[in-house]
């Protein structure tokens, strides 16, 4: 619930509003998700000692949203806003922003592809190196600008790199991996100055990231109980 002001209460323009007071404003938002995806891989033993292993993943994320934002009359602290007549409404909403009445769809797909080659030293240890892409579905934020501003954002992607070591003797095991991921559109919240200076805080592509390093795991059986 918002109060309007001495100074807005005497102003002629807004003399109709005073019978609906005091204004609230309802905001509902509500989206829906389904993912779907089907994916396969085959692998190929080419040697004794060398293994490769091909993947792809095809997936499919629809995304359905439904907005709803009105001016009213607030019977409660929270909840309970009855909507104004059509008649009155353009005055409420010159007060507390435009109303938005939209429902949305938004589909996103991608066929991600992996590989993996394995190379068995001896029985004790194996050389390995990967790739995979990786996707991250685009959306809408639930901010608005407006009743026709939707603020969508971009799928995020990543490639994917890995090689590592990996070795496990009778009393001992080491493994050893450096990684590394470009991620590309890379989804993350940024807040944004609107026109008339407040600021609205959602979700953006915000360029390129690298995230990389090195991964070493060990473990001892010093005796059968420690």
């Amino acid at each position: 619930i918002f109060r309007l002001s001495p100074g807005v209460r005497s102003t002629p323009a807004f003399g109709p509003l005073i019978p609906f007071l005091p204004l609230a404003q309802s905001t509902i938002f509500e989206q829906r998700e389904r993912s779907d995806a089907i994916f396969g891989s085959l692998t190929w033993n080419a040697t004794d000692r060398v293994k490769v292993t091909a993947g792809m993943r095809g997936t499919w994320v629809n995304k359905d949203l439904d907005q709803n934002l009105y001016s009213g009359t607030g019977t409660q602290n929270f909840g309970g806003v009855v909507q104004l007549p059509a008649s009155v409404a353009p005055l409420a909403n010159a007060l507390s922003g435009p109303a938005i009445a939209r429902s949305l769809t938004r589909t996103d797909h991608a066929w991600l592809p992996s590989a993996k080659v394995q190379f068995k030293m001896d029985q004790a240890s194996m050389l390995y190196a990967s790739y995979a892409k990786g996707f991250k579905a685009g959306g809408i934020n639930a901010a608005s600008a407006g009743a026709t501003d939707t603020l969508p954002f971009l799928p995020e992607w990543v490639d994917a790199y890995e090689i590592g070591m990996k070795n496990k003797w009778d009393q001992a095991l080491l493994n050893v991996a450096v990684f590394r991921g470009d991620y590309k559109d890379l989804q993350t919240a940024v807040s944004i100055l609107n026109a008339t200076g407040g600021v609205t805080n959602v979700v953006n592509n915000v360029g390129g990231a690298v995230s990389q390093g090195v991964e070493i795991e060990g473990q001892w059986k010093i005796n059968p109980k420690f």
